[in-house]
């Protein structure tokens, strides 16, 4: 089917443009330093719905979205639940921030940190914050530019241009309280695409329940072993999400965690079903190897602008929340301006900083993968620390640091590995990344509960 790229091209740019300029219109502002950076006044905070939204939709990230079609597309169904996976971490970090406050009485991980492990700790685990949000802003930015055009092309920088810029905007108007009313909006907006998109692929190409579940064939080189190692992951991987973590202080403890339980299972349900459109892409007689344009080609010109558009709802969800987590981490937890000091315009600072160097690795064509597998081994170390929580008189670095350091240099070495070797647990294709994965999860944990024997008699278990 031929497309008149044109309109088609038009018809994008008019999305992008008005749809956005229509979100800078309606998103609230913020009237105090409350609003801008929990989202909430002292008087108000946000409802279930719109919590869970929010937590939806700013981790259903465009480069998710590729990921779950790509996966779906080479390993089938067990490609989506195995990126499914990941949202274990609503479950594990829902728990563990609900201990940290009501058990522990700690007012945000950094206090935690900054109390058990001392100032070291906190300017480690910001640094590995400031670079998950930096990857947050290029990769999910990379994402929409690839669908305004080629790499490198005129369309493709104007695009991550614009989207930047517009997202900013409404962004700067209201912080964190834009950031969860535009969320609700792109929830919404995200879940009728998404139906409208199954309602088209199933129909013409006769899917059934049988189809999917008869995708894959569950063996470790074909899709287990990235399913075990997202397994493994979700016991680290939202601690350094602050985009997630964030919204774990911003409601009553109880609240907080029913929203993360119920949010963990929306947004598995929603991943898994966005994989079938990569199981169903294999059917079509399409050259191309990518699931969306697998669809796009032929389905046609509808088709297309409905991936191009979830691709713009997904990212701008995660870019405003990228935006007020980095603001909040830079201010509020490293704590560079004092409360007294502390005013909204220095907060949108921030946020146009973090706009300014978060596309800048743009010019080196980074890895979409990458950004989620990689940082996700290197932060395995986090998970005994915020699992088994202390609250210590004293404070203890090296008991962050080991397991940490661990973790960072587990990631290094997969980079350089080679995918397959007679040593690894499993063969075929992540068989490297298991391999690692499981002896840094080992590792980290068994230093931290041996260095935890040495200084038992000298703090209070959480």
């Amino acid at each position: 089917m031929e497309f008149n790229l044109l309109s088609v091209d038009v018809i994008q740019w008019l999305l992008l443009i008005v749809g956005f300029s229509l979100l800078l219109i309606v998103s609230p502002k913020a009237k105090n330093i409350a609003e801008f950076f929990k989202g909430s006044s002292l008087t108000e905070e946000p409802s279930y719905f719109a919590l869970v939204s929010s937590l939806v939709i700013s981790w259903i990230f465009a480069k998710s979205i590729m990921n779950a079609a790509d996966l779906g597309y080479t390993f089938g169904i067990l490609g989506g639940v195995g990126y499914g996976m990941y949202y274990l971490s609503f479950f594990v970090v829902g728990i563990v921030i609900y201990r940290l406050r009501f058990k522990l009485g700690f007012s945000s991980l950094h206090d935690y940190l900054r109390s058990g492990f001392g100032t070291m700790a906190t300017h480690v685990f910001s640094f590995l914050l400031a670079l998950r949000l930096l990857n947050e802003v290029w990769s999910n930015a990379m994402v929409i530019g690839l669908h305004f055009g080629t790499l490198n092309s005129v369309p493709y920088f104007s695009s991550i241009v614009i989207f930047t810029i517009l997202t900013l905007g409404y962004t700067l108007k209201g912080g964190m309280k834009s950031s969860i009313f535009t969320d609700v909006i792109q929830m919404i907006l995200f879940c009728i695409l998404l139906s409208v998109m199954i309602g088209m692929i199933f129909p013409e190409l006769d899917t059934t329940t049988d189809t999917l579940l008869s995708s894959s064939v569950w063996s470790w080189e074909t899709g287990l072993n990235f399913l075990v190692v997202a397994v493994l992951q979700s016991f680290s991987y939202g601690f350094h999400d602050p985009v997630m973590t964030d919204r774990g202080f911003i409601t009553e403890p109880k609240k907080m965690l029913r929203s993360f339980f119920i949010a963990g299972f929306v947004g598995f349900s929603l991943i898994v079903l966005f994989s079938f459109t990569g199981i169903i892409s294999r059917q079509l007689p399409m050259e191309s190897q990518v699931p969306t344009s697998r669809l796009a080609g032929y389905f046609g010109v509808s088709m297309l602008l409905l991936i191009n558009l979830v691709m713009l709802t997904s990212a701008s969800s995660t870019l405003d929340s990228t935006f007020t987590s980095f603001t909040k981490l830079v201010i509020k937890d490293i704590r560079i301006v004092s409360e007294e000091k502390l005013t909204l315009w220095k907060g949108r600072l921030i946020m146009i900083f973090l706009a300014i160097i978060g596309v800048l690795p743009l010019f080196f064509s980074p890895s979409l993968l990458a950004a989620s597998t990689v940082s996700g081994t290197m932060v395995l170390g986090l998970a005994p620390i915020f699992l088994f929580p202390i609250k210590s008189k004293k404070t203890y670095p090296h008991l962050f640091l080991v397991p940490v350091l661990i973790g960072l240099v587990a990631g290094i070495i997969y980079i350089f590995i080679p995918e397959n070797h007679s040593l690894y647990f499993t063969g075929g294709t992540h068989a490297s990344l298991l391999f690692v994965n499981v002896i840094a999860f080992v590792l980290s944990f068994t230093s931290y509960f041996i260095l935890r024997l040495f200084i038992y008699d000298t703090f209070t278990k959480g």
